[in-house]
């Protein structure tokens, strides 16, 4: 059994038989055909050299012409849309310098200043008071 493969011509006339371009083998196959055909089917013969086709088609499908295949194509110059970028940098501003004043100590009293001389006073009192509770605990010894 054989699967043949057959052409309906163009340009030959409404009685014009169908031609055939080979057998399809186990595998690729190529064919080289010189006249345009309109459509191919597959038919399943008995010989591999048939002079007409069986009834028995196997597959069929119709073709048509390529049309930007017949001219020469003009190319078509599509603007690209604006991509706005993901990232911007901006400028960065200029740096001005700006000169702190240093704090100038306060003049006069204030009430931390009178806290601590005050403790320190206490202090020097508390000692003083110590040195004479000793001294006179010795001469009464």
């Amino acid at each position: 059994m054989f699967y043949i493969l057959w052409s309906n011509p163009i340009g030959l006339g409404k009685d014009s038989k169908p031609v055939l371009i080979g057998d399809i083998a186990f595998g690729d196959v190529s064919f080289n055909i010189q006249n345009s055909f309109s459509s191919l089917f597959i038919t399943k013969e008995q010989t591999q050299s048939p002079n007409q086709p069986s009834n028995e088609r196997v597959m069929e499908g119709g073709v048509k012409p390529v049309s930007f295949l017949e001219k020469e194509p003009t190319p078509t110059i599509i603007p690209s849309p604006t991509i706005k970028p993901l990232l911007t940098i901006e400028p960065t501003p200029e740096i001005t310098q700006t000169i702190t004043p240093t704090p100038k100590p306060k003049s006069g009293v204030t009430f931390l200043t009178i806290m601590q001389t005050s403790g320190i006073l206490i202090i020097v009192i508390f000692i003083l008071v110590g040195i004479f509770l000793a001294i006179n605990k010795f001469r009464r010894s």
